[in-house]
């Protein structure tokens, strides 16, 4: 856990925070740290027309690629018309170029110092510069160098497993040989793990924690755990020795055929399964926002058992405009596992906008006793306690009207009479809204 601000320095708040580009996995994990911190207000940037931050953000800009014209101009641009103050990077790219334009930019950069972003982008040069230091995985220069198949191929500037393959045969080899931006490592057939790192400039290296990527999916991490052997930390002091850190910033090795850790990259930023430090209390984003400061912080993480499995998350772009939701009670709010914890989030989101919540039952029994023992009869702005025959379509007004519920017969008889959208309660993901 990170200590909340001191007011040692004057610092004006909230905090507005832009994270470029926003819709990356990286970019998601920031938003996800910092959304809840009533000291922050968060903004995004892409160069894409649509991603998923724009189903998060309300503060969403657009601003060219990096590798076009104008690109800083736009940029400044935007940090002048909203008062943004700091910038997270969450894409390789893009942390080095705003790296080697940090002066002409006109907000504060989350970044370490501009040869350890440099160095760091190039897979060669880092193996170059620690080969001395940290076991780094042997390159194939020419077919007559290869002992056993297969060797690993990949980009020596890129990110995740992009473009990687093991190539199983001489020819193969040779056309990888001939391209420069390629390289052919010996390889490693162990385990991959990514260490989660923070470093204080004066300070130096105050947060090391492995955690094994049991699963993977086009490069990214879906099953991990920690582990909390010492020599990752030796590992990454090693590391810390070498190169200069300001923040965030992690490494990956893979395990050889003897079972010895070896070097795969390194990254000055934020990582998208940071989420699992996160959740112990490390909350990296703001801690990057302390070390730039020069704010008084520590860190101190739960060690309880954790592991995080990711998948895919559904979100949805609609221009249904509901202004009043109509809920059934029976089988739809409550069910036999209790109250639909989704729905509940679904009522309050209406009402946190402002909009009508009603609540339209046969319900048999003591609706009003019933309400009261689940705690939830405050909910609703009116309640509509039907007669057993009585049609819902009766009490539903409006065209700016939805209506959940579990019976098919129930639905289609409200919409064809008020023609307004129905959902059964496997269809209310479309209706949750967590822009910000």
């Amino acid at each position: 856990m990170s200590k909340p601000y001191k007011q040692s320095k004057k610092i004006k708040l909230p905090l507005k925070v832009l994270i470029f580009p926003s819709g990356t996995e990286i970019g998601l994990e920031i938003y996800k740290s910092l959304k809840l911190l009533k000291e922050v207000e968060i903004f995004g940037a892409s160069s894409v027309p649509f991603d998923h931050s724009d189903l998060l953000l309300k503060n969403k800009i657009h601003i060219p690629t990096v590798n076009s014209s104008g690109w800083i101009e736009k940029l400044n641009q935007v940090i002048k018309t909203k008062g943004i103050q700091y910038i997270f990077p969450a894409h390789d790219d893009v942390l080095l170029a705003l790296s080697k334009e940090r002066e002409n930019i006109l907000a504060k950069i989350f970044l370490s110092p501009s040869f350890t972003c440099t160095l760091t982008r190039s897979k060669r040069k880092t193996y170059a510069h620690l080969q001395s230091h940290v076991k780094v995985p042997r390159e194939i220069k020419s077919a007559q160098e290869v002992s056993s198949w297969p060797i690993f191929c990949k980009p020596d500037v890129g990110q995740g497993s992009q473009s990687a393959f093991k190539v199983m045969n001489t020819e193969e080899l040779n056309r990888v040989l001939e391209d420069p931006r390629m390289l052919a490592l010996e390889y490693l057939p162990g385990r991959e793990f990514t260490v989660d790192c923070f470093s204080d400039r004066e300070r130096g290296l105050l947060y090391c924690r492995a955690r094994e990527r049991k699963q993977m999916k086009t490069g990214i991490a879906t099953w991990s755990a920690f582990d909390d052997r010492k020599i990752f930390k030796e590992f990454a002091e090693t590391i810390c020795k070498q190169l200069e850190f300001h923040g965030t910033w992690f490494f990956q090795v893979k395990e050889n055929g003897d079972g010895e850790l070896t070097l795969l990259e390194i990254a000055p930023r934020i990582a998208g399964t940071m989420s699992l430090s996160r959740v112990t209390g490390v909350n990296f984003p703001l801690l990057n926002i302390f070390e730039y400061e020069r704010l008084p912080f520590e860190i101190s993480a739960q060690k309880f058992p954790v592991e995080i499995h990711r998948s895919f998350q559904n979100r949805y772009k609609h221009n249904l405009k509901i202004q009043k939701l109509y809920i059934d009670f029976d089988d739809t709010l409550l069910t036999r596992q209790g109250l639909n914890s989704d729905l509940v989030k679904l009522i309050i989101q209406f009402r946190n906008q402002k909009k009508r919540v009603e609540l339209v039952t046969r319900h048999a029994g003591n609706l009003k006793m019933r309400l009261e023992k689940l705690g939830i009869r405050g909910l609703f702005h009116t309640i509509h306690h039907l007669k057993k025959d009585a049609p819902k379509s009766k009490v539903i007004k409006g065209k700016a009207s939805a209506l959940i519920d579990d019976s098919f017969s129930e639905r289609m008889e409200v919409h064809l009479k008020r023609g307004i959208p129905v959902f059964d309660p496997s269809m209310i993901e479309l209706l949750f809204d967590e822009r910000i």
